[in-house]
């Protein structure tokens, strides 16, 4: 970008190299070059959202306090991650629905039905091996996983979640653990 006076400013005011701003700086270089004729700006579009559908099934250990025991019930779940490449690359929403009978007392079930809503990392699409990680937004629960890239639109991994009971007044600030799963995912990107 030699040939372009007066763009050294502004290329040293660039902190972290990120599609919005390169592609400003790329504009403003074929300005002041391109004076004879129009110069194409070569730009991808970058999606707005994009969504990954997350199949969940396995174990959740409920812990009954009163009996300090792990009692094991199977759950599934589907999960809705929203990728947000505009804000960053590597972070998503998630949200979406488990369902799981419980033993309440000898052969009497209730349905238990839980909509968890996460903010999740997770590494970058050019790695086989990706982990991830996510915070509850609406209540204590953490979750952490690794998943393998089966083919481009396909990936199969594993995850645990831990739930916890919070504190009142703080009803995000983990107080003691209610439960924790351990699941099998197939993911599957839209």
């Amino acid at each position: 970008m030699n040939d372009a006076q007066g763009l050294e400013k502004e290329i040293q005011a660039i902190d972290k190299p990120e599609h919005k701003n390169l592609v400003k700086l790329a504009k403003d270089y074929h300005k002041k070059v391109c004076t004879l004729e129009e110069c194409t700006v070569y730009e991808k579009s970058k999606l707005k959202v994009h969504a990954k559908i997350e199949g969940l099934s396995g174990i959740d250990y409920v812990l009954d306090e009163a009996a300090a025991i792990k009692v094991p019930y199977f759950i599934n779940g589907a999960i809705n991650n929203f990728w947000l490449p505009r804000v960053n690359e590597k972070l998503y929403l998630r949200t979406g629905i488990f369902y799981e009978r419980i033993e309440q007392e000898k052969n009497m079930f209730t349905n238990s039905i839980r909509f968890p809503f996460q903010i999740e990392y997770i590494a970058p699409d050019s790695h086989r091996l990706r982990p991830n990680i996510a915070i509850g937004l609406l209540s204590p629960n953490y979750t952490a996983g690794i998943m393998v890239k089966i083919n481009k639109k396909v990936s199969a991994g594993i995850e645990t979640w831990a739930n916890f009971y919070s504190y009142n007044s703080l009803f995000f600030v983990p107080y003691t653990i209610k439960s924790y799963y351990l699941l099998g995912a197939i993911y599957l990107d839209l």
